[in-house]
């Protein structure tokens, strides 16, 4: 009667590539039928048994019945073939903006078996960022970039899309308004200097807001500029704001 010598071998295999199973067997007269979870393939029935091009559906446990001259048969062990699907991106990150001591997280939604995760900021691999999400707890300056994500598995790798994350500047005086003492009729200036990114100006007389007009200019730029005269008198600052 038939003896087999070789049993099939499990396999691992990606959606759209081949996969061959084989058993090797001894004995005259030789047949074989390959069956899939039990049930027979309809056609399967050489040495070898081949997906041309796999699917998802063709996982499944694998065995083939070996017959022999002699009316008696062997049947294999089985083989499992698991079938892995290349990972692809469906969702992208977004662009972010946080301020210093602010979160900021980057996601991004794939599909695909057994993916392998690792964000990286200027493409360099940041250590310990393997998930599809990305946080930072407290954003400082140093934390503006550039960010993407590498997916690999064993049958592709994709990345996403470079998104930046802007950090502001904070707001920081650099130059302070001075006291003035003017005659009436004569020109005033009060001025300051900030660093930070998108800054913005509000001047306020005696802690309130001074709008445009009625002879003062400059309330949202650097300085505020007006004639002097009788209850113009009081106490000038400015708030300053960054992005």
């Amino acid at each position: 009667g038939p003896a087999i010598t070789t049993q099939p071998a499990s396999l691992v295999a990606c959606t759209d590539q081949s996969a061959t199973l084989s058993v090797q067997a001894t004995g005259p007269g030789l047949t074989y039928r390959w069956s899939k979870n039990g049930v027979a393939i309809p056609g399967a029935t050489s040495r070898t048994y081949t997906i041309a091009a796999v699917k998802a559906t063709d996982a499944g446990s694998y065995g083939v019945l070996v017959g022999g001259a002699c009316a008696s048969s062997v049947t294999s062990s089985t083989a499992n073939l698991t079938v892995f699907t290349p990972v692809r991106i469906v969702r992208e990150a977004s662009h972010r903006t946080a301020c210093v001591g602010s979160a900021a997280t980057f996601g991004v939604t794939s599909v695909g078996s057994n993916p392998v995760f690792q964000w990286r900021k200027n493409g360099v691999p940041i250590p310990g960022a393997t998930t599809a999400v990305y946080s930072i707890r407290a954003v400082t300056l140093d934390d503006a970039g550039s960010y993407d994500l590498s997916i690999r598995n064993d049958c592709s790798t994709v990345t996403s899309l470079a998104r930046t994350l802007a950090v502001p500047v904070p707001a920081s005086l650099t130059t302070q308004p001075v006291d003035r003492t003017n005659c009436i009729g004569s020109f005033v200036n009060f001025s300051a200097r900030a660093t930070g990114t998108g800054l913005t100006y509000q001047w306020r007389k005696n802690g309130r807001n001074i709008s445009d007009g009625r002879g003062v200019s400059g309330t949202k730029t650097t300085n505020v500029a007006m004639l002097a005269g009788l209850g113009m008198e009081g106490n000038y600052d400015v708030v300053i704001r960054a992005m």
